[in-house]
């Protein structure tokens, strides 16, 4: 910076230009900087991502107990949500409307995920709990689970870099039959997350 300094001092004069060592010493101050920012920059952006990824999974949580509430008691089927380069509102049991004769309101509660959030939820066991997993997009070297027998929220290594959905399905379909009534049939069988059909159960 000294170099700079005298540099300046020569223009006062009536000198002009800078040395090439001058020259080189800002480039190198210039390297040095955004040798050190940029890294810092990108580590912000990656907790971004991880917060929203963790946010958007408490905020699942709470749809689904909603959900459960509005289906009597009844934990919603099982559903996965591909991420969206936009925030996106998935409607949680939007297709359970009728069982078989008997007509039951769909439920009016959504799920909101972030841009490049995705999420799959699972009832575990006899049915009465589930899990809900989340990733994000931009970050897929980590992933969210919510276990609700623990009612713990855990991060984990995602090593395989496998989104928690690469589609966006429910476990159950319904199919036209006749009078007013649909009955359901199942398009494609959804029991499991992708991530623990991968890794298996988390744990704490």
């Amino acid at each position: 910076m000294r170099g700079v300094y005298r540099s300046l001092g020569r223009r006062r004069r009536g000198q002009s230009g800078f040395t090439l060592v001058e020259l080189l010493v800002v480039v190198i101050i210039i390297g040095i900087l955004a040798a050190v920012s940029v890294p810092i920059y990108l580590n912000v952006r990656k907790a971004a991502w991880n917060s929203a990824t963790e946010s958007d999974l408490k905020h699942a949580a709470d749809s689904i107990e909603n959900a459960s509430v509005e289906l009597g008691g009844n934990l919603p089927p099982n559903f996965m949500v591909a991420a969206s380069t936009g925030a996106q509102k998935h409607q949680i049991a939007s297709n359970v409307r009728y069982s078989y004769s008997s007509k039951v309101n769909h439920t009016q509660t959504t799920v909101t995920l972030s841009s490049g959030v995705s999420m799959c939820y699972a009832t575990t066991g006899t049915g009465n709990t589930y899990r809900i997993y989340t990733t994000n997009s931009n970050n897929l070297s980590v992933y969210y689970v919510y276990d609700s027998a623990t009612g713990q929220v855990l991060k984990k290594d995602n090593p395989n870099k496998i989104a928690a959905a690469s589609s966006t399905q429910e476990q159950m379909q319904w199919n036209p039959a006749g009078n007013g009534h649909r009955r359901p049939w199942h398009k494609a069988p959804l029991t499991k997350c992708p991530i623990e059909q991968r890794y298996g159960a988390p744990s704490a």
